[in-house]
């Protein structure tokens, strides 16, 4: 069992799942501070509504397969804080909208009660126990599994709330992602894996490297590519922003040409994360055909 520790999608339209963890990872202080924007941190406003960030919702739009995630808030009452119990309930309400805006492909199981086999469940599930010296063992953690493959967050703590859609995110996309070892994905064609093979051949570190000094590679590569195109929609946003405050465009004709200018962007990101799950997969294939 692994703690948080790559198959490309369906389709163009579902290659979402790589995009998510290069998103994540070169914009993730923008994920937190939209996070903190949009749901007030520790709070006991039920009602408080909770909105994902783009780059979430990358990641569910991306998944290839139903993704069950485990909710284990196992809380013993006399020896939990109320601010604790709290902050489950907000951690609940996230992954409700998880499952909205999965769109079928995330079902959210809650483990409320303690008992033998949701302890068991809990543990088997990589989540890890506390309070065992104050009574009941207690457990608040999370589970994302997606065909037999599991990515655990052992042990919630209101002190990350601000990260913890971010982690949540990552932890999806690295299930959605995650291939049996030995296997090669099925839906990425011969013609691709040829495209792909092509530029692996065509780069001089790859030669020597090994399968996973060569996906960091490739990594490294789509990622730069990654920050280059956020930066460039960035700008683009600012100067639209620039020219509504100049009074030079309406504020209807701005909202319009930032949905244009993110939809470009999301394409061009949605190609990227598509050349790299082929060279991904052409260069498992290569490594493993060499040893």
């Amino acid at each position: 069992m692994k703690e948080l520790s790559p198959n490309k999608a369906p389709g163009k339209a579902q290659i979402g799942f790589v995009v998510a963890i290069l998103f994540l990872a070169a914009l993730g202080a923008v994920a937190f501070q939209h996070y903190r924007s949009v749901q007030a941190r520790k709070t006991a406003a039920a009602a408080a509504e909770v909105a994902l960030s783009s780059s979430t919702e990358t990641v569910l739009n991306g998944l290839k397969s139903p993704v069950e995630i485990r909710f284990y808030s196992l809380l013993d009452p006399a020896s939990t804080p109320e601010s604790l119990r709290a902050f489950s309930e907000r951690v609940s309400r996230l992954l409700a909208e998880y499952e909205r805006a999965g769109n079928g492909k995330v079902r959210v199981v809650r483990y409320g009660e303690i008992t033998d086999a949701n302890s068991k469940a809990a543990a088997a599930d990589g989540i890890r126990a506390f309070n065992r010296d104050k009574g009941d063992a207690c457990y608040l953690g999370i589970a994302a599994v997606r065909d037999g493959q599991t990515e655990s967050m052992a042990e919630l703590s209101p002190d990350w709330e601000q990260a913890l859609e971010s982690d949540l995110s990552r932890a999806v996309a690295r299930v959605n992602e995650a291939v049996p070892p030995g296997t090669t994905p099925a839906n990425v064609s011969a013609s691709e894996i040829k495209a792909a093979q092509a530029a692996i051949d065509s780069n001089p570190a790859l030669a020597t490297a090994t399968l996973e000094q060569g996906t960091q590679i490739l990594r490294d590569q789509a990622l730069a590519e990654f920050k280059a195109a956020v930066a460039d929609m960035q700008n683009q946003t600012k100067q639209a922003e620039q020219r509504l405050s100049q009074g030079g465009i309406s504020e209807a004709d701005v909202a319009k040409e930032i949905e244009k200018i993110r939809a470009e962007q999301t394409a061009k990101l949605q190609e990227i994360t598509a050349r790299l799950h082929d060279q991904l997969a052409a260069l498992a294939q290569s490594k493993g055909a060499g040893h």
